[in-house]
């Protein structure tokens, strides 16, 4: 008897677990499970970086760490704390201490579930360190499905380093500097427009996974600007909320090192970016070189017409989508050797620099 070719298979039941139940031990058990390859790349994706493990918890047993990996594209350390239980103050003083003592480029700190101290405290070293340092905070699910199968999901419970260019650039800071109050256990009211904020970047970041996003989203933010991992440190999409001009931009940005080499590597492919992109987008290049966006505006955009917020967010989710497909393997592919500036001509005129002599 043959089996019926429309018949769908049975659905399994969703059951949250607590992961310390699972791994009964964070060094012995989860560690090993996280060096895995399938598992490290899932950790990878959270934060959009491809890593490889060097040291594991046995190896680093004098240095008090976790997971030491290397990010593929740029060799930068990466350096991973796990924490099975709810954030404590003692794992953050510690990877801070061995982060410091190796120079890592990302601190990763996992945990079952972050405080608001603890991501406010995150925000805060991704918004005052240099652009080349990134520290996330990840939360662990664990769930069960059905009586077997398992399934652990990584979120991103902080916000991606932030790229500030000039006011001129378009692209605003992702923070506001936080103020004493905000500390507090009973942190002032959002105003209307932080809280219009996190609802409309809420609402992108649950279409995204709504949609099976290759954009991984992250924890929405009451700015007017939202970042979204690519795949390689100093590398960010971004969308951005301009009320002054009532438009939305979505783009790439990037700031750190070599940033004039990097953007001039991408605009030498800029007719086939834009191809791919299917519009012609703002190439901008901070004046101090030490930043740089490209990005595509939707214009007469005003957050306050709420009908037109489905307009607004399908707009966003789909260049997102395109930015990721026409930038992703570009940036991991940039060396900055490849780049060969055009000689200055100027420095060649032996008058430039000649004595000019009475007559």
């Amino acid at each position: 008897m043959t089996s019926d070719p429309t018949a769908k298979p049975n659905l399994g039941r969703l059951e949250k677990i607590d992961p310390a139940l699972y791994w009964k031990n964070e060094a012995s058990d989860f560690t090993p499970w996280l060096t895995q390859a399938e598992n490290l790349k899932l950790l990878g994706e959270a934060i959009g970086m491809e890593l490889e493990a060097v040291l594991d918890a046995a190896q680093l047993e004098e240095l008090q760490s976790d997971l030491l990996c290397r990010e593929v594209n740029t060799g930068g350390w990466v350096l991973v704390g796990n924490q099975l239980n709810p954030s404590d103050e003692k794992h953050l003083g510690r990877l801070l201490t061995y982060a410091a003592d190796i120079d890592a480029a990302a601190i990763v700190w996992i945990s079952s579930q972050f405080s608001s101290e603890h991501r406010i405290a995150l925000d805060w070293l991704n918004r005052i360190t240099q652009p080349s340092i990134q520290f996330f905070g990840l939360e662990i699910e664990l769930w069960r499905i059905g009586e077997a199968a398992m399934a652990a999901r990584f979120n991103l419970a902080t916000q991606l380093k932030a790229v500030t260019l000039s006011p001129s650039d378009k692209v605003a800071d992702s923070f506001t500097p936080q103020s004493e109050e905000s500390l507090e256990e009973e942190p002032e009211p959002l105003s209307e427009i932080q809280q219009q904020n996190l609802d409309f970047w809420t609402e992108l970041c649950d279409r995204l996974e709504q949609r099976g996003s290759i954009v991984k989203v992250g924890a929405p933010v009451i700015g007017d600007r939202i970042n979204f991992a690519i795949g390689r440190a100093g590398f960010c999409l971004y969308a951005h909320i301009d009320r002054e001009v009532a438009c939305l931009d979505v783009g790439l940005s990037y700031s750190g090192v070599d940033t004039h080499a990097y953007f001039n590597l991408l605009l030498e492919q800029q007719d086939a970016i834009e191809a791919e992109v299917g519009v012609q987008m703002d190439w901008s290049n901070d004046s101090d070189g030490r930043a740089f966006s490209v990005f595509c505006t939707l214009a007469e955009a005003d957050l306050s017409q709420l009908d037109g917020w489905p307009d607004y967010l399908e707009w966003a989710a789909d260049f997102l989508e395109r930015l990721h497909d026409a930038f992703s393997d570009r940036i991991k592919a940039l060396n900055e050797n490849d780049f060969k500036p055009m000689p200055n001509y100027k420095s060649l005129d032996p008058l430039q620099s000649a004595l000019i002599l009475p007559n």
